[in-house]
């Protein structure tokens, strides 16, 4: 059954942005990123993490261009 929908939903999404997203996947998590950026104590990003994860989508992005 979820993969019913699982499949449902990937088939919305346009190939051109999930092949962007596993790249810029890719980068983050070679990269020392994190893909779900933790927050601190006040819900604010962390400002390590995001810069880390900013240089990663910077390295993707010559990549997802040619595509």
């Amino acid at each position: 059954m979820r993969s019913e929908k699982i499949k449902k939903i990937l088939k919305e999404v346009p190939l051109e942005i999930r092949v962007k997203n596993v790249i810029e996947a890719h980068y983050i998590i070679n990269g020392g990123g994190c893909l779900i950026c933790p927050l601190d104590e006040n819900g604010n990003d962390i400002p390590s993490i995001v810069a880390i994860n900013q240089k990663c989508l910077e390295e993707a992005q010559p990549i997802w261009k040619i595509y």
